[in-house]
């Protein structure tokens, strides 16, 4: 066999063993699927977070479970018209609403708190914080009824630990010192929870919506939005003074 044709054949031979080998299947690297972080214990809190709700005047708010005897913490502003006496509310028990009889027993307006006795158990309850796990810039999350829309948890910061009313235009705030946090909240949040994004405890009960913007804007959109908190040692004091057995570890929660 000449030279020639040996590279001719050997060509040919080529030629024929690709056009008969089967493709080849590129395999794509996998890519891990990161898991997502959870808020801590946002299940449980969010089972202990019910929504007020008045048939005769139509308003709402929200409110949080604090021992499964039936204590209910909630704002004062919330029930402020519906103090006469036992009312019936709606609470909302794995997506199905239930009505419950409950009565307003000790109010504090100072600080915009309420204690609400129900005549019912309640399955799961918040675990209370204190002040001195919390700092500036944690992350947070608020469980609630904005707008009468069923109960959404929704993310923040804190701004700042103990913020008082610089009594500017557009401020709608306490006359007391409170947890400021950038959060975007709505109507019916009110008496629901705030909890720390380290450990999920309870850290403050929304009060107070406090707006900055600029006057000079025909049109102004607001910067930014903050909502002042009643802070945790005013709440552990509320409750301290009528003697209710709330829970501070998660061992008593469950």
């Amino acid at each position: 066999m000449t030279i020639r044709k040996f590279i001719a054949y050997t060509a040919l031979a080529f030629l024929s063993a690709c056009a008969s080998a089967p493709p080849t299947t590129v395999i794509p690297t996998p890519v891990r699927q990161q898991p997502k972080p959870e808020l801590p214990r946002v299940a449980i809190n969010s089972l202990a977070t019910y929504q007020l709700f008045f048939p005769k005047s139509g308003r709402s708010g929200s409110s949080v479970v604090l021992t499964k005897d039936g204590w209910v913490l909630t704002a004062w502003h919330v029930v402020a018209d519906e103090q006469t006496g036992p009312f019936l509310v709606k609470a909302e028990d794995g997506g199905k609403m239930v009505a419950r009889m409950g009565k307003v027993m000790h109010i504090e307006r100072n600080h915009d708190l309420a204690l609400v006795k129900f005549a019912t158990r309640f399955p799961y309850t918040v675990v209370v914080g204190d002040d001195e796990a919390l700092f500036q810039g944690d992350s947070v999350y608020h469980v609630g009824y904005p707008y009468n829309f069923h109960k959404v948890v929704i993310p923040g910061t804190v701004a700042s630990l103990d913020w008082t009313d610089p009594s500017e235009k557009g401020s709608n705030s306490p006359n007391f010192n409170c947890l400021l946090v950038s959060i975007n909240l709505g109507h019916g949040s009110s008496g629901g929870g705030l909890y720390s994004g380290r450990d999920g405890r309870l850290i403050g009960t929304t009060d107070s919506l406090y707006q900055r913007y600029d006057p000079s804007d025909t049109e102004p959109k607001y910067s930014m939005t903050l909502f002042g908190f009643v802070q945790i040692r005013f709440i552990r004091a509320f409750l301290d003074r009528h003697h209710i057995d709330y829970r501070t570890t998660f061992e008593e929660a469950e």
